[in-house]
């Protein structure tokens, strides 16, 4: 593998991982800074309705949803911006 070139399941994971930091950043700094909240915190949600899988012996629910925000973005971005200069 050369320098730069990075796989879309890694790729995929670290950059779910920096949107998670920015949130959480997000989070702490809204708590701290009350006035931040509606900015940092306030976001977009997007979602897979839940559905029911039934496998006869195995039954349980499928879906998700995905919410950004602010710093969730500049999680991702930052991450991004730290896996070009690897």
């Amino acid at each position: 593998m050369k320098k730069g070139e990075f796989s879309l399941p890694f790729l995929f994971i670290v950059l779910m991982i920096g949107a998670l930091i920015g949130s959480v950043l997000g989070e702490v700094i809204a708590s701290v800074i009350p006035a931040t909240a509606p900015v940092l915190t306030k976001g977009i949600q997007a979602s897979l309705n839940t559905t029911t899988l039934d496998l006869y012996f195995l039954q349980f629910p499928l879906g998700f949803v995905i919410k950004f925000n602010l710093m969730s973005v500049l999680g991702i971005a930052a991450t991004f911006y730290i896996l070009k200069k690897l």
